[in-house]
């Protein structure tokens, strides 16, 4: 089916969304189950600009979806090339599984991907790019992994890789970072570091899509999963590689200023006020480099007192930094215990710092202590 021109509407005003605030997810699968076919779980969205070269690669990667209730949902964001062409003749290929193709005004990102949320019926709702591939295990271990820990968001361990399916070199080190995170404690504690479940690999409930992406000066997906943990909703990944994440020179990422680090930090600026920082007057910070100076000064441009700094540099212990006392993390003062924020870039220096506070220190990273970046 190939849906016209995307119409913005109200989403309160559509009959499904309305009988959703009051029905349960089996409830509705049932109520519409003799309208339009039965609801399925899983719905996988996908937002595609000019893709025609790899849309079809990306989506036969899911795999055999028969046996699986899904249904995928692309949405054309006012494709130039033969997109659309792909798509149609796509459709024999995937055997049956609901197919959905939306053509929409070229609008962004954001946009798209929102028109193809509004048009999913899943109870679940799992986001794949263009430009990559997945695991034909993907979508199963993803929602087994999710019912089995009792996740409201599941990702998955990522191998970037070039176009031509090589390791991206320059982004190992990256790459080994992200599939580091992998508990909803981890993720929480470093989501300030930068986004550590990578937005196309995610599958979360609906509820959690349903707050939708936001157009602004920030990158969509970071604000869209900054929210989403800043709103309690546990989210983890399967501790197995199921997504080939593409770099190349003309991924959005690289090529629009939304995505820049600016961009990122401001989105960190922003949502930190509602998070970590909610109600905290005093705390002690850790780390007074390149990377933890800057975070000293805006935490006490916000008023917010800092008790101590403390370093593992013998030449900095012992002296004061924008008034502070630095000191040991040994002489680090737990009565009271105060919120801890870590302002540290090198990530074998984070992983060192959690590990000291998983061993000396009443702190639990995610709930009382947080990294930042």
């Amino acid at each position: 089916m190939i849906d016209g021109p995307a119409i913005q509407t109200d989403p309160s005003a559509c009959p499904v969304n309305q009988i959703r605030k009051s029905m349960t997810p089996s409830q509705i699968r049932q109520k519409f189950s003799g309208v339009s076919g039965r609801l399925p779980l899983v719905s996988v969205i996908l937002p595609v600009f000019n893709g025609a070269a790899t849309v079809e690669q990306a989506i036969l990667s899911l795999g055999m979806l028969q046996d699986l209730d899904v249904e995928i949902v692309v949405v054309d964001d006012g494709s130039t090339d033969n997109t659309l062409h792909v798509l149609e003749q796509l459709r024999p290929k995937l055997r049956g599984v609901p197919f959905r193709i939306i053509q929409a005004e070229h609008g962004g990102v954001a946009a798209a991907s929102n028109t193809a949320i509004e048009a999913t019926r899943g109870q679940w709702i799992a986001r794949i790019d263009a430009d990559d591939w997945s695991s034909p295990h993907r979508l199963r271990q993803q929602l087994q992994y999710a019912e089995k820990h009792d996740l409201d968001g599941v990702s998955c361990l990522v191998k970037i890789v070039t176009p031509d399916g090589h390791p991206a070199q320059t982004l190992q080190e990256y790459e080994g970072w992200l599939n580091s995170c992998v508990s909803p404690e981890e993720i929480s504690a470093m989501r300030f570091v930068e986004l550590p479940v990578p937005n196309p690999t995610m599958m979360a409930k609906r509820e959690i899509f349903e707050m939708q992406y936001r157009a602004g000066t920030f990158p969509e997906d970071y604000d869209l999963w900054l929210r989403a943990l800043g709103a309690g909703w546990r989210i983890g990944k399967v501790p197995r590689t199921l997504y080939w994440w593409t770099d190349h020179e003309h991924r959005v990422t690289r090529t629009q200023a939304i995505y820049s680090r600016a961009a990122f930090l401001n989105a960190k600026k922003m949502h930190l006020p509602d998070g970590p920082l909610r109600g905290v007057t005093h705390c002690d910070f850790w780390g007074a480099g390149l990377e933890g100076k800057p975070w000293i000064r805006w935490l006490q441009q916000r008023g917010i007192k800092i008790r101590h700094i403390i370093e593992v540099n013998p030449r900095k212990i012992g002296s004061e930094i924008h008034g502070v006392p630095v000191i040991s993390p040994e002489r680090i003062c737990t009565t009271p215990s105060l919120p801890l924020f870590i302002g540290v870039g090198v990530p074998k220096g984070r992983q060192k710092i959690q590990e000291y506070i998983h061993g000396h220190l009443p702190h639990t990273p995610g709930e009382d202590a947080w990294f930042l970046a």
